[in-house]
């Protein structure tokens, strides 16, 4: 009785360790947006069966093609596929590989399946004269000197055409970086076309390297030509994806003319009405890479707005730090008024209110470090740093007209309460005498010498009402428009005249300034805002302005990217045909 509950408890465990590992790829998904502005859901995920022979027993050996299948493994994993990479294998190694791809691989139907081959290929001619093309694994037989060996080993088009039926998936593309020919590939090219829904329809899809008794060189052409379509070359549309048949027209030209027209890739769809209607879409690298670059700086712009929260909240309490040292110091002097401190008394009153004075720069300090820090980071909104300053500027200004308030208050307390020995020598007159003083205070007639004022309960109310701090009016509404942008001093436009018909269409935009920009010259309504330097893809935004309201537009410019594929050049292709016969 143990033993099955023990069973039951090892599977709950290990079904709570695939789940979790097994959900994020099925919850990932990949979405595209046709120019239309359509969202569209392709598939969940990409998974990718890359092969590579070189090490051939019977055939010439391809000494790049390995290396070639590993790079273009390489490049899938970067751009989001699962990939199965399988080397040198023989008939049966590459059969179970091609079955896996079929009944494992390829049967979630919202999925998007590769299939790379690099390696011989071969053409057989049949009694009908139409030719029938082969893949050949490490251990196939030549055709000529063994074709029941051969035909027992090389797998066949036809074969190929069965898996992809059955295949369960939605788009399959295959790619062959082989020599051979077939009815498979004497299909009607398809003409590549924007991303729509039509796109998200079942499909099979076949590239090969060239034509029947073409020779494939050593380092790959075709595989060179691939990773850099990966990257953008291959968007013919310039839509920000790449599908299947633009990787098919982008292949057939380019290799041509690399290899000088001794290579003819060939590509086409499944002559299947239930198969071919849609387009397998590839997000390629430059295009990931922007999205990549875009969430970067939304990152940027949410982590500022998180600052800038920080920064109002820390002067909010600086705010109230100084609102209580006001409280504190008013106390502190009705409760001399009402005390008569001694000497002794004010000399701590003087040491306290030299403390709070430090404590006022310290405040003040980290005041000015924050502003300057909030100052860098919106160096684009110099209308609000200049209020920000002049608000400041009025504080400190109050702040220096209470504390002058204070110490004149301090000195005319001090001179009523001060023995005449001991008053300062600077007191143009004799005091009176304390008799003569509680006279002169009970009729109410005291000298006019800046320390011989009187505290009177009037003088305290004004000191107390001058401690706030004025109201600053808002500016008047104007109509108002700021532009900025990540790329300082490029050029700004606002709306289009006409201009004639043998003109540039640039000649049309009317040039206004540089980043930063401002202007109150500009009428209530829709515009459209050009922002444009050299080097950097333009960008057109279109703003709504009504009367009296102030817009702010921050426009991001994107440099412009090479689609040579430099870290493509060099050494290291490889794959497909050699000197053997039948490539």
């Amino acid at each position: 009785m143990k033993k099955p509950i023990l069973f039951i408890i090892l599977a709950i465990f290990t079904i709570s360790l695939i789940i979790p590992a097994t959900l994020p790829a099925a919850t990932r998904g990949i979405r595209v947006v046709s120019k239309g502005g359509q969202d569209l859901d392709l598939y969940e995920s990409y998974h990718a069966l890359v092969v590579g022979i070189s090490d051939y027993k019977k055939w010439p050996d391809l000494p790049y093609a390995v290396s070639d299948a590993k790079e273009v493994a390489q490049r899938l994993k970067k751009m989001g596929f699962e990939v199965r990479l399988v080397l040198n294998p023989d008939s049966r190694e590459l059969k179970r590989a091609i079955n896996e791809m079929t009944y494992r691989m390829g049967q979630d139907e919202n999925r998007a399946v590769l299939f790379y081959y690099a390696g011989h290929g071969e053409t057989e001619t049949m009694a009908d004269e139409t030719k029938m093309g082969y893949i050949i694994p490490k251990d196939c037989p030549v055709l000529k000197k063994d074709p029941i060996g051969f035909n027992t080993h090389a797998i066949s088009m036809r074969e190929i055409e069965s898996v992809s039926l059955r295949i369960r998936s939605k788009h399959v593309l295959m790619l062959f970086d082989s020599c051979f020919s077939g009815a498979l590939f004497a299909l009607v090219r398809a003409v590549p076309d924007d991303i729509t829904e039509k796109s998200t329809l079942p499909v099979r899809q076949y590239i090969t390297a060239g034509r029947e008794n073409e020779q494939v060189p050593d380092k790959s052409m075709f595989k060179r030509c691939f990773l850099i379509g990966l990257k953008g070359g291959a968007d013919l549309t310039g839509d920000g994806y790449i599908t299947g048949s633009e990787m098919g027209m982008y292949l057939a030209d380019n290799v041509v003319n690399y290899t000088r027209r001794r290579q003819h890739p060939q590509y086409g769809k499944i002559n299947n009405p239930d198969l071919d209607q849609g387009d397998f879409v590839f997000v390629p690298l430059k295009t990931l890479e922007k999205r990549k670059r875009q969430e970067g700086l939304i990152a940027e712009k949410d982590d500022l707005a998180t600052d800038i929260e920080k920064l109002r909240a820390e002067r909010h309490e600086a705010q109230k730090v100084l609102e209580e040292m006001k409280k504190l110091l008013q106390g502190k002097l009705q409760a001399e008024e009402q005390k008569k401190k001694t000497l002794s008394e004010k000399r701590a009153l003087e040491k306290q209110v030299a403390l709070l004075a430090k404590e006022r720069e310290t405040i003040e300090r980290l005041a000015d470090t924050r502003i300057k820090e909030y100052e860098a980071k919106l160096s684009n909104s110099k209308e609000r740093t200049k209020q920000e300053a002049e608000k400041r500027k009025a504080l400190e200004e109050e702040l220096k007209r209470v504390r002058l308030e204070k110490e004149k208050a301090a000195r005319q307390k001090l001179a009523l309460q001060t023995p005449p020995k001991e008053r300062p020598e600077t007191i143009s007159k004799p005091l009176p005498q304390p008799q003569a003083q509680k006279a002169i205070v009970e009729k109410g007639t005291f000298p006019k010498t800046p320390l011989e004022i009187p505290v009177t309960k009037a003088n305290r109310q004004q000191e107390v009402a001058s401690l706030h701090v004025p109201e600053v009016k808002p500016e008047k509404d104007l109509t108002t428009l700021i532009v900025t942008s990540n790329v300082r001093d490029a050029k700004i436009y606002i709306d289009k005249k006409e201009v004639s018909f043998w003109a540039s269409p640039d000649e049309a935009w009317i040039y206004c300034g540089t980043a930063p920009f401002k202007t109150q010259e500009i009428s209530p309504g829709r515009h459209e805002i050009r922002v444009h330097e050299k080097g950097y893809e333009e960008e057109v935004k279109i703003v709504e302005i009504s009367p009296g309201e102030t817009v702010e537009l921050d426009v991001t410019l994107f440099k412009v990217l090479s689609e040579t594929g430099d870290e493509d050049h060099g050494g290291g292709g490889g794959g497909g045909g050699g000197s053997g016969g039948g490539t």
